[in-house]
């Protein structure tokens, strides 16, 4: 739920088509007005979506898929599988192809512009670590070499509901 006192003389949302500089409004043209103002933004979000307690260690991420998954496993045709719980308190078997997400550019682990991918045929090697749900291989570079990459599935991958869904923008540094 978000709540939100507009600005009152433009009626326009704090942070969408106004912002505040030393008190003063200043209009989307950048000219300043006199007249000052103060506004307030609350909002609730469920933090379960993005902390995590990884080893032992406090994660701000994505999904994390794996807190509500097991028998998770990755497939040599690029399939990431697992029994995902569902909110009527079942499981179902579930599974997303990460080839269609992710880019192999010169021996560096992109996320796609346009799907598919082709990470897959241009790597060696790949496996999870089922643990920490960490996806390792080498990518190929265009000199023929191979680069190492780890990319954590877990920042990447959300359960809903018993399916398994690829974060477009996860909230995380790589």
């Amino acid at each position: 739920m978000v709540r939100s006192r507009s600005h009152p003389t433009t009626g326009q949302l704090p942070g969408v088509v106004c912002k505040c500089d030393s008190g003063r409004h200043v209009d989307v043209h950048g000219k300043r007005k006199e007249e000052e103002f103060q506004f307030l933004v609350t909002f609730q979000q469920p933090l379960d979506d993005y902390v995590a307690n990884v080893e032992g260690k406090l994660e701000i991420g994505g999904g994390f898929f794996s807190r509500t998954s097991s028998q998770i496993r990755f497939t040599s045709s690029g399939w990431l599988e697992a029994l995902c719980e569902t909110t009527s308190s079942g499981s179902v078997a579930t599974s997303i192809i990460l080839n269609f997400y992710l880019d192999n550019i010169n021996g560096v682990l992109q996320f796609a512009d346009s799907s598919p991918g082709n990470f897959m045929a241009t790597a060696r090697n790949v496996t999870l670590n089922t643990r920490t749900i960490k996806l390792t291989s080498s990518a190929q570079r265009f000199d023929s070499g191979w680069q190492n990459f780890e990319l954590n599935l877990d920042y990447n991958v959300k359960n809903i509901d018993g399916r398994l869904v690829w974060l477009l923008n996860p909230h995380v540094p790589y």
